[in-house]
C-alpha cells in the first residue's frame, strides 16, 4: 500500500517530461501532446483490473468463506487450506468481521462516530488525508512557477527544468520512503515529516525574502534549493502513508467509506490550496510561506497525540489497540 501511493510520483514524472519535451512544438501541439497522452496509464487501469482477485475479507463478509479459503490457500498457504497461517487468518475473520455490518448499507455512516474506537480510526485516517494536502506539497505542485518567480526565475524554460528536477526528487524519495516505512514505522514518519517540512518552509521563507530585499542571487538559490529538499523530505514520508495509514487505521467494516469519504475531504482542503493560495501570494508574496511554517508545526504536535503506531500488526489486532483505553499508548506498548 506504501508503494501504491508512489505511482502518484511516476505520473507525474510522466507529465513533466512529457510537458517539458513539447513545450517546444509550435502552435497547439504544444499542450495537446500532454493532454492525450493523459489517456494512456487511466486505459491501462481499466483494461488490467478486470483480471485482479477479489479481496478474501470481502469474500467473507458476504458469505463466501470457501471462496476466501481458497483465496487464503492459494496466496498464503502454498495451496494447503489447511496451512496453519490461513486457519489463522480465517479464524481472525470470523472473529472480527461483521456479516451485517454498515458495510452492507451504503447510507450508514454511523460505525464512523457512535464509538469511541470508531472516532479515533476516522480521526487517524483523515490525519494524512489532510496533512498530505495542507503541508505544503499541494502548492508547490500547482503553484511551482509563482514560487520561482518570489525567487528571481521567470524564464519559462527554467521553470519547465526546475519542475521536471524536483518532480524527479519528489519520484526518488517517495519510493525510498516507501522501501522504509517498515522499518521507520508510521507514527514517527508522521510527525517527523511535518517537523521537517516546517524547518523547509522556513528556510524557503528566508531565501525569498532576503532575495526581496536584496537581490541576492544567492539566497534566491538557496530558496530554490530548498524547494527540492522539501520535495525530498514530503515524498519521503509523506507519499507512501497517504494510501498506507487510513486502510490500517480503519475497521474492515468502515474501511471503503473511510477511505473514500477521507480522500473527498483531503480533496476539499486541496480546493482550498488551489484558489486560496494564488491570492495570497499576490497580496503578501513570501510571507504567505510563514502560514506553512507554524501549519507544519501544528501538524507534528496534533501527531504525537492522536496518532497510533499500526507497524507491526494485522488489521485484526489494530481492532484491540483502538478499543483501548489509550490507543496511542497501547500501538507503543505492543510494538516493544
Amino acid at each position: 500500500m506504501a508503494f501504491y501511493n508512489c505511482t502518484y510520483a511516476v505520473g507525474s514524472l510522466i507529465a513533466a517530461g512529457v510537458t517539458r519535451g513539447s513545450a517546444g512544438y509550435p502552435g497547439n501541439k504544444s499542450w495537446q501532446i500532454p493532454l492525450w497522452c493523459q489517456m494512456i496509464c487511466p486505459a491501462i487501469v481499466l483494461l488490467s483490473v478486470l483480471f485482479f482477485p477479489e479481496s478474501p475479507r470481502w469474500l467473507y463478509s458476504h458469505g463466501q468463506e470457501e471462496q476466501a479459503l481458497e483465496f487464503l490457500a492459494k496466496y498464503h498457504g502454498e495451496g494447503n487450506p489447511s496451512h496453519p497461517l490461513v486457519q489463522l487468518q480465517l479464524q481472525e475473520y470470523r472473529e472480527f468481521i461483521s456479516l451485517s455490518g454498515s458495510d452492507k448499507r451504503w447510507w450508514d455512516f454511523r460505525d464512523f462516530y457512535k464509538t469511541k474506537a470508531g472516532r479515533w480510526r476516522f480521526i487517524n485516517a483523515l490525519i494524512t488525508g489532510i496533512w498530505g494536502q495542507c503541508s505544503g506539497n499541494a502548492v508547490v505542485t500547482y503553484y511551482l512557477p509563482a514560487m520561482l518567480l518570489t525567487t528571481g526565475i521567470t524564464d519559462s524554460n527554467q521553470v519547465l527544468n526546475v519542475n521536471l528536477g524536483y518532480t524527479v526528487v519528489s519520484t526518488v524519495a517517495s519510493y525510498l520512503g516507501a522501501s522504509q516505512i517498515e522499518r521507520m514505522g508510521r507514527r514517527p514518519t508522521i510527525i517527523w515529516t511535518a517537523v521537517a517540512c516546517s524547518i523547509c518552509f522556513a528556510c524557503i521563507t528566508i531565501g525569498s525574502g532576503i532575495f526581496d530585499s536584496t537581490q541576492a542571487t544567492p539566497a534566491a538559490s538557496a530558496g530554490i534549493a530548498f524547494i527540492f529538499i522539501f520535495g525530498f523530505c514530503y515524498n519521503f514520508g509523506m507519499t507512501p502513508l497517504q494510501a498506507l495509514y487510513p486502510v490500517e487505521a480503519l475497521s474492515y467494516e468502515t474501511r471503503g467509506k473511510g477511505v473514500g469519504l477521507t480522500f473527498s475531504i483531503a480533496h476539499g482542503f486541496t480546493l482550498l490550496n488551489q484558489f486560496c493560495f494564488p491570492i495570497a501570494l499576490k497580496n503578501i508574496g513570501w510571507y504567505t510561506y510563514i502560514v506553512f511554517i507554524v501549519w507544519d508545526l501544528f501538524e507534528a504536535t496534533v501527531s504525537y497525540f492522536v496518532s497510533v503506531e499500526t507497524k507491526g500488526h494485522t488489521l485484526e489486532e489494530l481492532s484491540e489497540i483502538f478499543e483501548s483505553p489509550d490507543p496511542v499508548k497501547a500501538s507503543l506498548e505492543k510494538s516493544i
